[in-house]
């Protein structure tokens, strides 16, 4: 007697694709998740190397690294104030051809919209991520315990464009952004610098007043203030966009964001070299 062979049904079959091809997403899911913890914490790790070289830069020279137009000469409301003895910036930025008003910081180029979401996010890559990282990590370098703490980051971070210009990049090859706090807050026309600081609600054109007593900056609208006038390093996470936080409060009045707009959501995976959101 000859028996029949064995075999799957259709339906059977079915059903073990079916299994097969959930376990996979699942295993996807899994080592997707467990790579991205991985690239949050590499990049978090060097935020955080960041953060002890610029400690050790500023215990070395005895101050703050210094940022500005110009040659710290200058009259801007929107510079940091010029240290005494100290005739030029560590960073002297360019401002962008364009009149600035008062409170703004060095990185804001009028003609780049916040909205225009491809045109900001290029214009935070090149200028804070490439230009203003290339001049702090420059300065960096000529302190040897600095430069120690750096050679500690992976080679694979390091990226270079144009002529001579070095910056970092995060995990997911975006640039990573140095936010410089402003300078000092004038509270009256008798200082020296003969400029007064004041507060209007809702708006972008005047100046404003962090915690830490420092002026804020322009990148500190954007990305968050500073602490302790303590720069900070910033990466854009796993999703690759900077985002525009749109911090604009007046000192003493609670930010409360837009849950609802792209620009602030796009913030919300962003890594920093210390705690910066105050909400």
């Amino acid at each position: 007697m000859i028996r029949p062979r064995a075999a799957f049904t259709m339906i059977e079959l079915m059903v073990a694709i079916v299994i097969i091809a959930i376990l996979a997403a699942i295993s996807l899911s899994i080592g997707s998740a467990v790579m991205e913890s991985a690239d949050r914490r590499k990049t978090q790790d060097m935020l955080e190397l960041l953060d002890k070289a610029m400690a050790e830069y500023e215990q070395h020279v005895g101050r703050s690294m210094t940022y500005g137009e110009g040659d710290g000469g200058g009259g801007f409301i929107a510079e940091d104030k010029p240290l005494p003895n100290v005739s030029r910036y560590d960073v002297p930025v360019v401002v962008y051809n364009q009149t600035q008003p008062s409170g703004v910081g060095f990185l804001e180029d009028y003609s780049v919209d916040s909205t225009d979401f491809d045109s900001w996010e290029k214009a935070v890559r090149q200028r804070a991520g490439e230009q203003l990282m290339d001049r702090v990590l420059d300065r960096l370098q000529g302190v040897a315990s600095c430069r120690k703490i750096l050679a500690r980051i992976s080679p694979e971070f390091w990226n270079e464009s144009g002529v001579d210009v070095k910056f970092l990049d995060d995990a997911w090859q975006r640039p990573l952004v140095a936010v410089f706090p402003g300078r000092d807050w004038y509270s009256a026309a008798a200082d020296a610098s003969g400029l007064n600081d004041f507060e209007i609600e809702d708006t972008t054109e005047t100046s404003l007043k962090d915690l830490d007593g420092t002026i804020r900056t322009f990148e500190e609208r954007a990305f968050g203030p500073a602490r302790g006038e303590r720069i900070y390093f910033m990466s854009a996470g796993p999703d690759g966009r900077y985002g525009w936080l749109g911090f604009t409060a007046p000192s003493g009045t609670p930010y409360v964001p837009d849950a609802e707009d792209k620009r602030y959501r796009r913030t919300e995976d962003n890594l920093h070299s210390y705690e910066v959101r105050q909400w």
